[in-house]
């Protein structure tokens, strides 16, 4: 197994929904705290110059998911991402953190569990580091190259979008670095530069070894390969209901993607404050969009990375064939909490 490493040269963006037109201007621009697994398996078709030959998106997807095996990954593509901090001066903090809600990271090792919750540390609660979008405006640009004109702004394509930027509670700005445990060869294991994410944002992508991930190898599985016990989300959850209402509150037998859950604990909680019911959350996820098929992906159900929950062994002959592409694709990677 090897180390995945990607390393953002510049604020990242990172949907979860789609970037706003100028119809929408009031809406939001939500980001992820870390690559989409269908922006992560994008990214890695581009630099392994991976050709599809499909007509619809969703065909798209497993298709991409078996031009990746054929290149030397597993099932699933990738496991994680782990996340590590670089402080300014280029000092990393302290061991790995992983998502506990939405818009914030905690170390690993300040995750307790106690009494059925996971709990974050009261005393280790400063080093958390914060997810805060900064709110921007595109343009599209109309250049003059035939016509004569000077390069002018185009009518009708401005829009907005969000950048992702990382702070420690204390106020320290932090560059994140996502570990992911993989099979996948690159050319040569060379260090590369291409474009992650939305607005074409720079991120550098080398493949070695990281001798602390491989302490946290056994605990990462994926939905297929759980054992009972608890886990935390590191990649969003995807959920399929058969029906238009759904809710976290209670477990739908209806919903796919769900079969390998006994119960949604949701987020961990800071350890004394009084909280004995952690919150848990439905949000909707874009898969993305299609640079190949120059086509938007659908838009489907998740429970957020952080999301903490009970798991049970399952028979992967039951799994729905969309929701066992997307977590091969590396949906649903889970941490087992000790």
């Amino acid at each position: 197994m090897k180390t995945l490493i990607i390393q953002p040269l510049e604020p990242l963006v990172l949907s979860s929904t789609p970037i706003a037109s100028p119809d929408s201007f009031i809406g939001s621009h939500r980001v992820l705290g870390a690559p989409s697994p269908t922006t992560l398996a994008g990214f890695l078709g581009s630099i392994l110059g991976v050709n599809l030959n499909v007509n619809t998106v969703l065909d798209s997807l497993e298709a991409l998911y078996n031009e990746l095996r054929l290149r030397g990954a597993s099932d699933p593509v990738v496991k994680g991402p782990l996340v590590k901090f670089v402080k300014m001066g280029g000092r990393e903090l302290d061991g790995f953190y992983v998502s506990v809600s939405t818009k914030e990271f905690a170390p690993i090792d300040a995750l307790v569990l106690s009494e059925g919750i996971c709990f974050i540390k009261r005393d280790r609660l400063e080093e958390n580091v914060l997810v805060e979008p900064s709110f921007r405006l595109g343009v599209k640009l109309k250049r003059g190259y035939v016509s004569g004109e000077n390069k002018t702004v185009e009518v009708g394509y401005m829009y907005k979008y969000s950048t992702s930027f990382y702070k420690r509670r204390g106020g320290e700005v932090v560059t994140p670095l996502f570990l992911y445990a993989t099979k996948i060869n690159l050319d040569g294991d060379k260090c590369l530069i291409g474009s992650l994410g939305g607005e074409g944002r720079s991120v550098k992508v080398y493949v070695g070894e990281d001798s602390e991930l491989r302490m946290y190898a056994d605990r990462l599985s994926d939905p297929r390969e759980v054992e009972e016990g608890c886990y935390v989300a590191l990649t969003p959850v995807p959920v399929i209901p058969d029906s238009n209402v759904y809710t976290v509150s209670s477990h739908n037998p209806d919903a796919k993607g769900l079969e390998f859950v006994e119960k949604i604990v949701g987020f961990p909680v800071v350890q004394g404050e009084g909280v004995s019911v952690p919150s848990k959350r439905i949000e909707r996820l874009s898969l993305g969009y299609s640079i190949a098929l120059k086509a938007r992906r659908p838009m489907i159900f998740m429970l957020p990375p952080g999301t903490v929950l009970n798991c049970r062994k399952i028979k992967e002959t039951k799994v729905n064939r969309l929701i066992k592409t997307l977590w091969s694709l590396g949906f649903a990677s889970l941490l087992k909490l000790n």
